[in-house]
């Protein structure tokens, strides 16, 4: 569980961490599956072993930005509420900010689905889970989910889908390979035996 982030003041839909990498450059490789290993310091070392569960929870406090005259959190603080933990879940997967420069892969949002349930309130700690719930070829879906802490109610769903696309030409490309190792359950294939067995 993250106990806490810095707030961010990035409200636009494409990733933050999408204009950080674009602003770096690519890396220019033509590694078509560069997430077979990391490397660190100049040095090549095996990936680190994935959590047993594609999923984080994470607690952010709701500040004044987040919020329109009454206090309450307008429904753009929750997309970037959702953003930060998203973001997280991606580098507890071994896709990292660094990771991204390295490869010149990232991952681009094209789909958001929200319900907003109940309202949230200046000053308030939230909860924001987020979990990797399907693979395909190139597209992946993460759901989260967002309550008061402490409490067992939703404030917010969402279900968003995004593309792995190379910066180099903005094609899409494989979905990450040791996702599809670690969670076959998840995976367009996977599911289909499952309900044909």
């Amino acid at each position: 569980t993250i106990e806490s982030l810095g707030p961010s003041n990035d409200f636009y839909p494409i990733s933050w961490f999408l204009a950080s990498v674009l602003a770096k450059g690519s890396g220019g490789g033509e590694d078509l599956f560069p997430f077979r290993s990391l490397r660190h310091r100049g040095r090549k070392r095996a990936m680190s072993p994935l959590p047993p569960e594609p999923r984080i929870e994470m607690r952010l406090k709701v500040y004044y930005f987040d919020t329109d005259a009454a206090g309450v959190v307008h429904n753009v603080a929750y997309l970037r509420l959702i953003e930060v933990a998203r973001s997280e879940l991606a580098e507890a997967l071994g896709w990292s900010l660094q990771e991204m420069g390295r490869t010149g892969l990232v991952p681009v949002l094209v789909r958001t689905e929200i319900d907003y349930l109940r309202p949230a309130r200046l000053g308030e700690e939230l909860s924001i889970e987020s979990r990797l719930t399907r693979l395909e070829r190139v597209r992946f879906v993460i759901e989260s989910r967002i309550r008061k802490q402490g409490e067992p109610d939703d404030l917010a769903r969402c279900r968003q889908t995004l593309v792995t696309v190379r910066l180099a030409d903005g094609r899409p490309q494989a979905v990450p390979e040791h996702w599809v190792r670690a969670y076959p359950d998840l995976s367009s294939a996977g599911t289909r035996s499952k309900a044909a067995s």
